[in-house]
């Protein structure tokens, strides 16, 4: 029964009603119908009430019916006597955030079947943290165990002698300003004495984090 008391333009811009068609209506009418039918939006304040604040993302209901991603925050308010008299809601759209991270997902779930089906390896390169995470076709492809921690160092260690200064060259190069955003490389990995080797074939990519799908042939 929590009724909309006081509405800005920032929330007029978000769900399309101005002030005087809102003041006075249910709160819970800016959430789906699911939502409520559920009783999601009710349960999101008796927590709210109980803790002091609630936290979520979900789907919010415009004017016209339309919905976006909202992530936001319920606080509890309460007068000088500690008593609860109402709420103050804070709501941001991530409608674009979250299809991103949508498309990302998709993007990693499509190299991992990829990555199944050819025998293919890849990582993510945190240039940052200096460390990298190592897809489980990579671990076998380098016959290193899944628990190592994956680091600049220990690649550079598994390169071929010969390779190590033009891996330096293409990383500095990668992550350079205004580099070259894309390299094609090929280095030699030292994983079997008795077989001797392989080579590494990939590409690295300036982003934040440096992706790159890898395949390994063996050198005589």
């Amino acid at each position: 029964n929590a009724k909309i008391t006081l509405w800005n333009r920032g929330a007029e811009r978000l769900f399309g009603y101005v002030e005087d068609d809102i003041i006075g209506r249910s709160v819970l009418m800016l959430g789906t119908q699911q939502d409520r039918d559920a009783g999601r939006l009710d349960a999101e304040l008796v927590e709210a009430r109980q803790s002091g604040h609630f936290s979520s993302e979900r789907w919010q209901q415009r004017s016209d019916g339309s919905t976006f991603w909202g992530g936001g925050v319920i606080t509890a308010i309460q007068n000088e006597l500690g008593q609860h008299t109402g709420f103050a809601v804070v709501i941001r759209d991530n409608t674009e955030r979250s299809r991103s991270e949508g498309l990302v997902r998709e993007s990693e779930a499509r190299l991992r079947l990829a990555c199944e089906a050819t025998g293919f390896g890849s990582y993510d390169y945190d240039i940052q943290k200096e460390q990298a995470v190592w897809s489980p076709e990579l671990y076998q492809m380098m016959q290193v165990p899944t628990d190592t921690r994956i680091s600049r160092e220990l690649i550079r260690s598994l390169l071929h002698p010969e390779d190590r200064n033009a891996f330096e060259q293409c990383y500095k190069e990668t992550i350079k300003p205004g580099g070259t955003e894309r390299h094609d490389h090929q280095f030699r990995i030292i994983v079997d004495a008795k077989r001797g080797g392989c080579a590494i074939l990939g590409t690295h990519s300036s982003l934040a984090k440096a992706i790159s799908v890898t395949r390994c042939d063996w050198l005589a």
